[in-house]
């Protein structure tokens, strides 16, 4: 039997909005959350998001930044030269302080850090995604901790996972980018999603970025191939199957799509309405 998943969508994925605004935009079109990443600014101006996400009664997540150093491509170039980014360095204990509760996203080779907060009392929930920071440049960058490392030192504890559908394949075949990852057959990539999801296990999941990818990352602006809709690109199997699963499971956490602004521009009632049921449909 399907059901109707919880969704919400990422900050970046209407860039060009304000907060306020894109609360509502996705509150009229049937989400029910927003993804918020903790660059600079929204850490100054948390207050005032969890406000407006309280009164919209929207849930509200939280994500760790980068630096140029740790995402060194080209838009995070710019990113960085504009004082968008966080410098090196930067520690994830200022970011979470005004936290209330909110599940936090930061990546595995923080474990450390996360350790510590969490003997201090943090106060959000820390939760880690499937991913890890880079080392290097564009194509050629690797990851800084390995899946194996994960495998080892995060799945022993008792944490919660956040499954990225795109960067945990990234991740385990040790691949930067759609690019890469497309020299692989779509059966080949479906299986292999399949057994990462029940390597890691549905109870220690506690919410899903929901990606698909294509080959040539110069369609629609994405720089890692992620330029597309969820099912039209080379993870559509793969999706299909997670999704049959998940109901099997009984798994029911809350699911974002991250997506390109360039895949929604120009925003519009409409297109985040098709959003949502073609988000809806993988589980009907």
């Amino acid at each position: 039997m399907g059901y109707t998943p919880q969704l919400s969508l990422p900050v970046p994925s209407l860039a060009g909005l304000s907060f306020k605004r894109q609360v509502s935009l996705l509150k009229r079109t049937g989400f029910s959350g927003i993804e918020l990443f903790m660059f600079p600014y929204a850490v100054q101006r948390l207050a005032r998001y969890q406000a407006i996400a309280k009164e919209a009664d929207m849930r509200l997540s939280l994500h760790q930044p980068w630096s140029y150093t740790e995402g060194q491509v080209f838009l995070n170039r710019i990113l960085d030269a504009v004082g968008f980014l966080p410098k090196d360095g930067y520690r994830l204990e200022p970011i979470v302080r005004n936290g209330n509760g909110e599940l936090f996203v930061t990546y595995c080779d923080r474990l450390d850090e996360a350790k510590a907060l969490g003997k201090t009392g943090s106060p959000v929930m820390i939760a880690f995604q499937t991913a890890c920071a880079w080392k290097g440049s564009g194509e050629s960058r690797t990851h800084r901790v390995s899946y194996q490392w994960f495998v080892e030192h995060i799945l022993p504890t008792d944490m919660p996972i956040v499954f990225d559908t795109f960067h945990v394949l990234e991740w385990q075949k040790g691949k930067a980018g759609g690019k890469s990852l497309a020299s692989y057959n779509t059966s080949e990539i479906a299986e292999q999603l399949l057994y990462l999801w029940r390597q890691i296990g549905a109870k220690r999941v506690v919410e899903i970025h929901w990606n698909d990818f294509i080959a040539d990352s110069r369609k629609g602006g994405g720089n890692d191939g992620r330029a597309c809709l969820p099912g039209e690109g080379i993870l559509a199997k793969g999706l299909r199957l997670l999704a049959f699963e998940l109901k099997w499971d009984g798994w029911r956490g809350a699911i974002v799509p991250e997506l390109s602004p360039f895949s929604l521009f120009p925003y519009s009632v409409r297109k985040l309405i098709a959003l949502r049921l073609r988000m809806e449909q993988f589980f009907a």
